[in-house]
């Protein structure tokens, strides 16, 4: 991380507003200030995977040198085959995961038989699964060499029975913040890869 990047945080002392609730208390001016700054920013995650910061450094910046700008119309991204959830940060924006309930994860379709005995690379498809849905075991195909191929999933995102959203298991209380350590890392790299 580039430490010239870093800003010094001061603490402000919170007020108490009605019965016993603590408010931070920022001048119109500081929050123009930081909007400022941001306005330019993306935010985002991996859904249901909590990667080393290096390694999001280095997937932000190479995809940012790729894509620049228009990463966000770039459909899916993936950081270790898992979908890494990117937007672009708003004033109004809320540093938390939204309900996910459908993602794009690979799916392998295994051949059976290579050429000459030898396993081909097997073809990889990205797909779009609901939290809702059955995950299928087969794809039926109408037409081609083969009637039905046995599906490989190569990940899937955790699944809350609770809440059916991608992201988080059922842990009593459905709690998806876990996530907010992993959101809070990325937002600030994203930001240092920005012009």
């Amino acid at each position: 991380m580039d430490q010239a990047n870093l800003v010094a945080l001061e603490f402000i002392e919170p007020a108490t507003e009605g019965k016993r609730k603590k408010v931070a208390n920022a001048s119109y001016d500081e929050a123009v200030i930081e909007i400022e700054k941001w306005e330019n920013a993306l935010v985002g995650y991996v859904l249901g995977y909590d990667p080393e910061l290096e390694s999001v450094e280095k997937f932000i910046a190479l995809n940012w040198k790729k894509y620049g700008e228009q990463i966000l119309d770039q459909g899916p991204l993936f950081l270790d085959a898992k979908p890494f959830i990117v937007k672009r940060w708003e004033p109004s924006v809320l540093i938390r995961k939204e309900a996910v309930r459908s993602v794009p994860v690979w799916i392998k379709l295994p051949e059976e038989s290579g050429i000459q005995g030898q396993r081909l690379t097997d073809p990889r498809i990205c797909v779009e699964i609901n939290a809702d849905s059955e995950l299928p075991e087969y794809v039926k195909f109408k037409y081609g060499l083969f009637d039905e191929v046995r599906v490989e999933y190569e990940w899937l995102p955790p699944l809350c029975t609770v809440c059916k959203e991608f992201g988080h298991l059922d842990d009593g209380n459905c709690s998806p913040s876990f996530f907010l350590q992993s959101l809070f890392q990325s937002s600030h790299v994203l930001q240092d890869h920005m012009p």
